[in-house]
């Protein structure tokens, strides 16, 4: 919903679910994006996630935990 975007509340979300991954093990992290929703790559890119590939209209981002 356009009226809660901006307000951090996606970022505070993901960070907890970060948070809860790597207390259960996890060591990496994979997430598939549109490549051209520039909002969600700059909130997942702002977290520690890098660029890893690129196919059709995606784009794939990873991080290590």
């Amino acid at each position: 919903d356009q009226r809660f975007q901006g307000r951090g509340y996606g970022r505070i979300m993901l960070l907890k679910a970060m948070e809860i991954l790597k207390a259960k093990g996890a060591k990496t992290l994979e997430i598939g994006v549109n490549r051209y929703n520039e909002a969600a790559k700059k909130l997942y890119m702002s977290v520690g996630f890098t660029p890893d590939q690129v196919y059709g209209g995606f784009i794939n981002l990873k991080m290590k935990l």
